[in-house]
């Protein structure tokens, strides 16, 4: 969780990602999308 609150300070990229609940809106920043690809790639392993 402190991975994306250091991400939010940062925004340039938006993603959002909807869960059961349409009202239930989780925002993931990237400040760029070298940082989104990197994120992608570490999540993956």
């Amino acid at each position: 969780m402190t991975e994306i609150l250091l991400l939010l300070r940062n925004c340039t990229y938006c993603i959002f990602i909807f869960e059961e609940l349409p009202s239930f809106i989780i925002p993931f920043y990237f400040a760029s999308e070298r940082t989104l690809v990197n994120y992608l790639n570490s999540s993956v392993k």
